[in-house]
């Protein structure tokens, strides 16, 4: 469901966009400038509500995996069984150049809703520019 949401935030943003980047009469573009800073903003709350959850919920599947599987380290692993693990994945996978750098871009571990936060953080800053460009 949250995928779909994001999803639709994002398809909402870019039509925005293309509307305001297609506008021949300029009365529209600070409603549409201010419309896209609005949807930037709830984007930004989405990204922040989806990690607030996720947090909660592998906190609490790391309690409940200690108390009824010690050892299985699915939530409770350390750091060192995580990296090992995903660099065991990988070495699964093809070889070559690309995979290599790939593969070391993977173990930096980027964090997907960060990343998600940054781009719609992004957007909103994107989006204040093109008011304050409008007001001009």
């Amino acid at each position: 469901m949250a995928a779909l949401k994001l999803l639709l935030i994002i398809v909402l943003s870019t039509a925005t966009a293309a509307g305001f980047f297609s506008l021949k009469d300029h009365k529209y573009g600070l409603p549409l400038a201010v419309f896209g800073f609005v949807v930037g903003l709830l984007w930004v709350a989405v990204n922040l509500g989806s990690k607030f959850w996720q947090a909660r919920w592998e906190h609490r599947l790391r309690l409940v995996e200690e108390q009824l599987r010690p050892k299985m380290d699915l939530f409770s692993a350390s750091w060192e069984t995580i990296q090992e693990d995903v660099q065991q994945g990988l070495k699964s996978r093809k070889r070559g150049l690309i995979h290599r750098g790939y593969s070391r871009l993977v173990l930096l571990k980027p964090s997907v809703t960060l990343m998600m936060t940054l781009l719609s953080a992004l957007f909103v800053g994107f989006w204040g520019v093109l008011v304050g460009l409008t007001l001009r």
